[in-house]
């Protein structure tokens, strides 16, 4: 290379002109930025590959469904004729619904442990003339046993029924001392009823159980007079 000043040719190696002493402009390679170096977008491409992979194999993954048992209760809670929940029982059905999510007295719908024992259902008289029923109608009481033999905490309610008449709604009766409402540790037994204010003439009261809010899932138990 020249000398820019006085034009004398500089061999390599020199920082000087040794003419007239002129500085020699020297580059100095610069080191290159990680993200311009090719292992590093070939660690990205690997983590990038990784991610994609395991979010595929998560999609495929079964969902996790709720199991509930039906089980027959025992002389000692109610003398009222078990029903055979058996699978040959479940294979009868009518129109609407299967006898897998229909209880009558004497049976036990079980929720992960949590069991509700179906004891008794019955006309309900016990009441005052400042909470008697509108004229035209009465007031039917269920009875529940609940006990929980899951490892956490359990609750249930009235207001998770709600009772229909020839597919009709009808309302709660709020009047009684002893409504069910539990939350129950691990291991612990409660009771309570759920009552309702329909027609006199009614024959038959289906009650809706909710047992799954996200899902909807329900349980019928059935009252006949």
């Amino acid at each position: 290379m020249n000398c820019r000043k006085c034009g004398n040719q500089i061999e390599d190696g020199f920082n000087n002109c040794p003419n007239c002493g002129e500085r020699v402009n020297v580059k100095t390679k610069q080191k290159k930025l990680i993200f311009k170096k090719w292992w590093f977008w070939l660690i990205i491409a690997v983590v990038f590959i990784g991610i994609i992979g395991g979010a595929g194999g998560s999609a495929d993954e079964e969902p996790t469904t709720i199991e509930h048992e039906t089980i027959a209760v025992t002389s000692d809670v109610t003398d009222t004729p078990v029903v055979d929940t058996t699978e040959n029982a479940v294979a009868d059905t009518t129109a609407t619904q299967t006898s897998s999510n229909i209880y009558k007295v004497g049976e036990i719908f079980n929720d992960n442990g949590l069991k509700i024992a179906f004891v008794s259902a019955e006309k309900w008289t016990d009441y005052n003339e400042f909470s008697a029923p509108a004229s035209g109608n009465m007031i039917v009481r269920y009875y529940f046993e609940v006990s929980n033999e899951s490892e956490t905490d359990k609750y249930i309610s009235s207001y998770d029924f709600q009772a229909y008449v020839d597919g009709i709604a009808v309302e709660h009766w709020y009047y009684g001392d002893d409504d069910l409402s539990l939350t129950l540790s691990a291991g612990r037994k409660g009771s309570g009823c759920v009552y309702f204010e329909l027609p006199a003439d009614a024959t038959a009261v289906e009650t809706e159980y909710e047992y799954n809010v996200w899902t909807d899932d329900k349980v019928i138990f059935i009252a006949e007079f």
